[in-house]
């Protein structure tokens, strides 16, 4: 095979390709669109066919449902009114009989007419056909067609086939003399033959026809008569329809009772309940639809016809000129660029041929240029190598940084990986963070006693003038910082006295930079941050670098400075050098001030988070704090809780709580911390006088960050072993109760952010002692109005005078024999002070009486519990208190008063109280016994111990009185431990001992 037929081989393969393609391309865009519009012209054409045969079905109904109730509803209403006539309601016989043979005349449907009284006898009767006799009359009491009409209602019979073999029915109406009363019934039997004619004459189309059936399914009039003879009862959609009461419906095939395929449509006529069907065979109903898809399937063959005739035409004319096309590529593909193509169809082709030849015009020239630029390539590959190796050690260099940035938040540790990942990248010696120092920092209005009120850094705490937007600095204003740091802070004496402290170095002895300081107005450093661009030395004026920092490795031989700043802040300066003699790069410069920015984030975050963190152990120690104050209301525990706290707080070494005393306006130290007795006590300040008084007298905190340089106290007497100090007014309600100090050695110095947290606990150690104070109060107060009840019990009964502190000592010394303390203590000597309060209620000449008691008297003095109840319970701050007074008359076996409770029952404090209430009645004086010696007193203890007295109780007593120690403690308090000499008892003891 030559050359030439191995290139038109594929080339017709793919020409056949193309034309296949195209040609079932163009059958489809013909085919489907003509078969949707022929499909929907069809769909469209079926339903407007269906709704017009519908129609003409649904009016053929009508009529014939007119005719049936022509037939049914005149013969009834002229039944109904012939009965309504005067002649008629009169009961004349002879008149009836006339007005009635009127009906078969007028209406010649009426075959028989027959009037029936109201218990059912036919009356009258007439016949069209026939004579009537006497004998013909009949009952017709069990009728249908009587049991309804008697009744109100009309009544239609079913179709019935008379003896000359016509369909008929029977109608009867009720005579009514009165809306309410019926006088009889009036039937008529009606013949449908004018309904047969009607239907066997009425034709749908050419074979349609139409039919009658009643509710069941029967027929009542058909062109076929047999079928109506034979009472031939027929099953089809439409009757199940006529059952339901559904009307007006076409389906769209099914049998019909021959057989035979048909279409119909059927209509109710209501007041009979028959339903009129109508009945179109199916193939000539839809005859015209038939031939019209015929042709439209016709029209749809040719229009494909067409269409592939011109699919093959159109695809032989595109597949020439391609297969040139395609002879050409390969040509060129073969290295022959001189080859042209010519292709003459005067449409895009044609434009493709030219284009493809334009084409090998340009690869000719492409070629020529490649040979050109081939000489070259080799020097501008390395060129670009060399800028891809920079871009991939500047990239590798920021990837690293982010990696150390993401990998901490502690500021030393970041910044020591951040130099050691930063200085091999770049290939230098050593370098360093210098920061700034935070404790220089001071409010620049103050510091500059600005006067500008207008300035928004005016009376702020922020000590970061340069980081608040809009402040106003030689009547200039900046939004960004860099503005400002060039225009204003270059020239602030304030900004350029900061110093710059190292944070981190590395390749240089961390000794010897340990106590530097650079200014930023007198170094290499400064220069940078006050012009905010990096800035490099190289040989001799690195000796000028960090003020002889680096210059110390004389090895080192250019220095670069990059300011480290965000958006608003100024964080300090980054520091590197290196040995190489060559400077810095632009392009090096590039990338340090990227990692510089990289880096004053995460040293800005690094801050952010250890701000957060002190923050949160700061909220962690005030919330612990406000806690265990609230915890005490002993004053002196109290200061000495609000001391420790604030020195671990701060991490302090000295602290002190001065109260002051309002009417000699004087601070005396109430507690401390880390000071001597001595100076505890010496230590005496008036208002204004040093540091705690000149607080005091302004109502505002001090923060002294070191107090030999602090101007405001030059001359002011001071510790000399304090270094810093904090000093935070007390207040309460804007009032000033006293001084909180808190003090440092040296080299630790306090800062703002512990002035905030001390302010905040001296806010809340203000609330606690002036709470502990009001406490204290509270409790003299009530303590007073205790002793005033006992004052006038004893006032009252001269005999128990001193019997409520005896019975306090005993009570309290049993309770803690028991192991009770705390409140509880606190309960039954309130108790015990007050349990015979309520004997103010009993009239002096009973508790005084010096022989026995009447029923009543004695009655009247078991009421002193509850009267004391009464009086206590007024008090809210005795609630606990009132149990103990009620029940310290009841005994353990529950024969006391006054709820009659026993054992466990009793409260322990009343029980702890009756114990102590009797011992001391029985022995002391009065007037009704004498008293007992301390041993006899015990021994009847003991012998009603499980009866009147809690034995536990009791046995807890008894050793209280075999101690000595107590023992001594009641005779100080004037108690008798032994019986009196003088004992002695009287006559006529009392009918019962009453307390």
């Amino acid at each position: 095979m030559t050359e030439r037929g191995e290139i038109l081989k594929p080339a017709l393969w793919r020409r056949s390709r193309i034309g296949r393609k195209l040609l079932l391309l163009i059958l489809l865009l013909a085919a489907v669109p003509l078969s949707v519009a022929g499909l929907l012209f069809i769909q469209t054409s079926q339903n407007v066919l269906r709704r017009d045969i519908k129609s003409i079905q649904l009016e053929v109904a009508n009529r014939v449902a007119g005719e049936a109730d022509h037939i049914v509803g005149c013969i009834a209403k002229a039944l109904a009114s012939s009965t309504q006539t005067k002649g008629f309601l009169e009961g004349d016989e002879e008149r009836q009989r006339v007005i009635l043979e009127k009906l078969p005349k007028s209406y010649e449907n009426i075959i028989e007419l027959s009037l029936i009284d109201e218990v059912g006898r036919e009356k009258i009767k007439i016949s069209r056909y026939r004579l009537i006799t006497p004998e013909d009359l009949r009952d017709r009491a069990g009728a249908d067609e009587f049991t309804t009409a008697i009744k109100g209602k009309n009544y239609v019979s079913p179709v019935w086939i008379s003896e000359s073999a016509e369909p008929c029915l029977t109608i009867a109406v009720p005579v009514r003399l009165t809306e309410k009363e019926i006088m009889g019934v009036l039937s008529a039997e009606v013949h449908l033959k004018p309904l047969w004619d009607l239907v066997s004459d009425l034709r749908v189309g050419e074979s349609g026809y139409v039919y009658v059936v009643d509710k069941g399914g029967r027929i009542v009039a058909h062109p076929d008569v047999s079928l109506v003879l034979k009472e031939t009862i027929i099953d089809n959609p439409h009757v199940g329809e006529i059952r339901a009461g559904k009307s007006d419906t076409l389906y769209k095939e099914y049998l019909s009772e021959s057989g035979e395929s048909v279409v119909g449509s059927h209509l109710i006529v209501e007041e009979l309940g028959w339903g009129i069907i109508v009945e179109q065979p199916t193939a000539e109903a839809y005859a015209s639809l038939n031939q019209m898809r015929l042709r439209t399937l016709g029209l749809l063959l040719a229009t494909l016809a067409v269409a592939l005739f011109m699919g093959i035409y159109y695809a032989r004319r595109i597949a020439k000129p391609i297969e040139v096309l395609y002879e050409g590529a390969e040509i060129i593909e073969k290295g022959d660029l001189e080859h042209r193509i010519e292709v003459k169809t005067g449409d895009e082709l044609e434009e493709l041929a030219e284009e493809f030849n334009r084409m090998s015009e340009s690869l000719k020239r492409s070629k020529e240029e490649l040979e050109e630029w081939g000489k070259t390539l080799e020097q501008k590959v390395g060129e670009r190598t060399e800028e891809i190796r920079h871009r991939v050690k500047e990239l590798t260099t920021l990837f690293e940084v982010s990696k150390v940035v993401s990998s901490t938040l502690e500021l030393e540790e970041l910044l020591k990986k951040i130099l050691d990942t930063v200085l091999p990248l770049i290939k230098a010696q050593a370098g360093g963070f210098f920061l700034l120092d935070m404790r220089e920092l001071v409010k620049c209005w103050e510091f500059m006693k600005c006067g500008k009120k207008e300035c928004p850094a005016y009376g702020s705490d922020n000590l970061e003038c340069w980081a608040i937007p809009g402040t106003i600095c030689r009547d200039e204003v900046h939004e960004k910082i860099e503005d400002k740091i060039r225009a204003c802070c270059a020239r602030c004496p304030l900004f350029k006295g900061i110093k710059l402290k190292p944070a981190v170095v590395c390749g240089l002895d961390e000794r010897s930079v340990q106590d530097v300081e650079i200014g930023i107005g007198e170094s290499f450093c400064g220069q940078a941050l006050l012009e905010c661009r990096p800035t490099t030395a190289e040989g001799s004026s690195c000796e000028a670098g960090l003020c002889g920092v680096i210059a110390r490795k004389p090895e080192l031989k250019n220095q670069v400075v990059l300011p480290l700043m965000t958006k608003g802040e100024v964080v300090g300066v980054l520091v590197l050098g290196t040995q190489r003699p060559h400077p810095w790069t632009t392009e090096e410069i590039s990338l340090l001030s990227a990692v510089a920015d990289e880096v004053a984030v995460a040293i800005e975050n690094s801050q952010l988070y250890v701000d957060a963190k002190r923050a949160a152990v700061e909220f962690r120690s005030i919330y612990e704090m406000s806690k265990a104050l609230g915890g005490t209301l002993e004053i002196k525990s109290l200061l000495d809780l609000i001391l420790h706290l604030s020195l671990d707080m701060l991490g302090g070494d000295k602290a002190s709580i001065m109260l002051l005393d309002e009417e000699k306006g004087e601070l005396t130290i109430e507690a401390a911390a880390g000071l001597s007795e001595e100076a505890i006590k010496q230590t005496r300040l008036k208002l204004g006088e040093g540091i705690a008084g000149l607080a005091a007298e302004k109502g505002e905190p001090l923060l002294i960050s070191d107090i030999s340089k602090d101007p405001r106290f030059k001359g002011v007497r001071k510790r000399e072993d304090i270094c810093s100090a904090l000093c935070v007014p007390l207040k309460v309600k804007g009032m000033v109760i006293g001084v909180l100090n808190v003090g440092a050695v040296c080299p630790h110095m306090f800062t703002e952010g512990d002035l905030r947290i001390i302010s905040t606990v001296a806010g809340q150690a203000a609330i606690a002692i002036h709470n502990a104070r009001l406490f204290t109060q509270l409790e003299e107060l009530y303590l007073a109005t205790v002793k005033a009840f006992v004052a006038a019990i004893e006032a009252k009964d001269p005999y128990t005078r001193g019997h409520s502190e005896r019975v306090t000592s005993f009570s309290l010394a049993m309770a803690e024999r028991l192991g009770l303390s705390g409140r509880d203590m606190e309960d039954i000597r309130t108790a015990a002070l007050l349990h015979d309060v309520g004997k103010i209620g009993v009239k002096e000449e009973i508790l005084n009486k010096t022989t026995s008691l009447t029923d009543e008297e004695y009655r009247i003095v078991k009421m002193h519990p509850l009267i004391a109840t009464k009086i206590v319970e007024q008090i809210p701050l005795l609630a606990d208190v009132i149990p103990i007074i009620a029940h310290h008359h009841e005994r353990y076996d529950g024969n006391g008063y006054l709820d009659g409770l026993a054992g466990e029952e009793i409260p322990l404090g009343a029980r702890i109280l009756a114990v102590a209430d009797a011992f001391d009645a029985m022995i002391s004086e009065r007037p009704y016994h004498s008293a007992l010696s301390f041993t006899e007193a015990v021994g009847e203890l003991k012998r009603n111990a499980g009866s009147q007295f809690d034995p536990k109780v009791v046995e807890a007593f008894c050793e209280v009185l075999e101690k000595p120690q107590f023992g001594k403690r009641f005779k100080e308090a004037g108690l008798m431990v032994e019986p009196s000499k003088s004992t002695r008892r009287r006559s006529g003891q009392a009918k019962q001992k009453v307390n």
